[in-house]
């Protein structure tokens, strides 16, 4: 009687399954990072299970992936989240875009598993594209680590930096840290970054400013 029942507890408990928590293709950056913030309650009151960002784009559809992810790493840094629990995930299908948020508790079947690691390639990437800002009002727009890791993934991409300030030193100076910045700490090879200076008169109504682009180098013949 004691194995009967033993038997009919272990078959009564369901199986634990990965739940989506969220999924969006286009909010405002309180709203977005408020659903983040829902994910990482789901975390810490599940401190077993895993989290993954799974973000979906295509060819036509790169600058919006760098907006999203941008503003997930940095949000999940600004709250000091744990980075070992959370995985980023990117996914294409076709050119659809679009962000999930999921919780996979232990003992789950993993629908990620074959997708441990973030993908940085942009093979099909053509044209050069802006990949963030340095300023901005409300959202995150730029992580330097992350703009490295893309460069380090793929060497046939080149870094330009355009640089708007008021005064010629004073771009100068922020183009040089810049620059300095990536070499330095993220180790980015100095031919791989060019710095530009770009019209602070017509810029946002004369705001400060960095671009952050990735541009595909032309291959000699």
């Amino acid at each position: 009687m004691i194995l009967l029942a033993a038997v009919q507890f272990c078959f009564g408990q369901e199986k634990p399954r990965a739940v989506l928590v969220d999924k969006f293709d286009q909010l405002i950056c309180e709203n977005m990072e408020a659903r983040f913030d829902q994910l990482f309650i789901e975390l810490q009151n599940d401190p077993s299970s895993t989290g993954y960002v799974v973000i979906y784009s295509g060819e036509k559809s790169f600058r919006k992936r760098f907006l999203y992810e941008i503003e997930f790493i940095s949000h999940l840094k600004w709250r000091k989240f744990s980075t070992e629990r959370i995985k980023v995930i990117h996914l294409a299908e076709g050119d659809r875009f679009g962000i999930e948020l999921w919780k996979v508790p232990r003992g789950a079947d993993d629908p990620f598993s074959a997708h441990q690691e973030v993908e940085y390639s942009l093979a099909s990437l053509t044209k050069a594209t802006v990949f963030g800002n340095k300023f901005s009002e409300g959202c995150f727009t730029f992580d330097a680590e992350l703009y490295s890791n893309y460069l380090k993934a793929n060497p046939l991409l080149r870094g330009n930096i355009v640089v708007y300030e008021k005064s010629p030193g004073k771009a100068r100076k922020s183009g040089k840290d810049t620059v300095n910045k990536l070499v330095k700490k993220f180790h980015i090879a100095r031919d791989r970054l060019r710095v530009f200076y770009g019209n602070y008169q017509e810029y946002f109504l004369g705001y400060s400013d960095v671009e952050y682009w990735l541009v595909p180098v032309k291959k000699k013949q």
